[in-house]
């Protein structure tokens, strides 16, 4: 082969990549090749990159399974920004990197994406809320529980939509242990302090677009818009009152799980009895042995006064009778 015929050659290739990259970028008309969108990075679209740094404690060691948990964590705190196309990943042995391409907000997503969860302890029955705005401990449509007042189970609470009306309900119950309210806090927010929690609605699908959210600003933050057509309200949930979704729907007989994450949600009134100061030395493992599933396993202990509180609450609910 000539020197003309295999420059020849080699541009024709050259030129045939190009013609197919083109299709796959813009697509043909009147075909069913669709146009594929060109996905920007943080430095050409921008966002926030944030780096963590992963510690062994006395209690657990760094470990590629624990990274991996970690991760899917992230993952679903980042599912609540609203971000587009997040990159979460394992970089060495003990970091984790998150991209969030488009988020403006470094501040909240840091906030978001790696903050300590917190446990808190709520004597269920006595505090979920029923139609009339106040606790409905014997009615098994209100707590879950199948055993009485009805058909109960985790899927017998309410979308969340009909959930945050029926919070919406209830005046402000101002207590040292709420968990949405900052002490001193008032209901014009001064300098952004936690006072309730904050939704947008749109009445009109009747869906809870976004929230809950400590500030009406961050509704809309990273330039969020509500999808057309949608007649949206903005409110708050007053401090005393939270929603808690089920976590689970199994089958009473097998105890397969049926549904991870149900739509099914519940009001609460917000007195959890014990919180993250009172519990000690949390270990996470698997469960093992005949029978189990391989999930994961969470072992801790209480301080001197949350035993004690652990100890009076469990007592008064075997009293009464097992929770649902």
């Amino acid at each position: 082969m000539t020197d003309r015929r295999r420059n020849i050659f080699v541009l024709a290739i050259v030129l045939g990549l190009v013609l197919i990259s083109l299709v796959v970028v813009a697509g043909i008309p009147g075909t069913k090749v669709k146009p594929k969108k060109t996905r920007l990075g943080l430095d050409l679209k921008g966002g926030v990159e944030l780096t963590y740094l992963a510690k062994a404690t006395a209690q657990s060691k760094v470990t590629p399974e624990s990274l991996d948990r970690a991760i899917e964590i992230m993952e679903k705190r980042v599912n609540q920004l609203g971000v587009a196309e997040p990159e979460i990943q394992r970089t060495g042995s003990n970091q984790i990197d998150v991209a969030l391409p488009d988020v403006s907000n470094a501040e909240r997503a840091q906030e978001q994406v790696g903050k300590t969860a917190q446990l808190h302890f709520y004597d269920w029955e006595p505090n979920v809320i029923g139609p009339s705005g106040q606790p409905a401990p014997s009615e098994g449509t209100v707590t879950g529980d199948g055993s009485v007042g009805g058909a109960g189970g985790a899927a017998s609470g309410l979308p969340e939509y009909q959930a945050v009306l029926r919070a919406l309900k209830r005046p402000p119950i101002l207590r040292k242990n709420d968990t949405t309210l900052a002490l001193g806090c008032t209901p014009a927010q001064a300098q952004g302090c936690i006072y309730g929690q904050w939704y947008l609605l749109d009445t009109t699908s009747q869906k809870v677009l976004r929230g809950p959210e400590d500030t009406v600003a961050n509704l809309y933050a990273d330039g969020y818009r509500p999808p057309a057509g949608a007649k949206t309200k903005t409110v708050r949930v007053n401090p005393g009152t939270v929603l808690a979704q089920a976590s689970s729907e199994t089958d009473p007989k097998s105890g397969k799980v049926l549904q991870a994450s149900p739509e099914s949600w519940y009001v609460l009134n917000d007195n959890p009895v014990l919180n993250g100061t009172d519990i000690t030395h949390p270990t996470q493992s698997f469960e093992s042995g005949a029978g189990s599933t391989g999930g994961p396993d969470v072992t801790f202990g209480f301080s001197s006064s949350g035993g004690a509180i652990f100890q009076r609450v469990t007592r008064e609910i075997a009293r009464r009778g097992s929770p649902p």
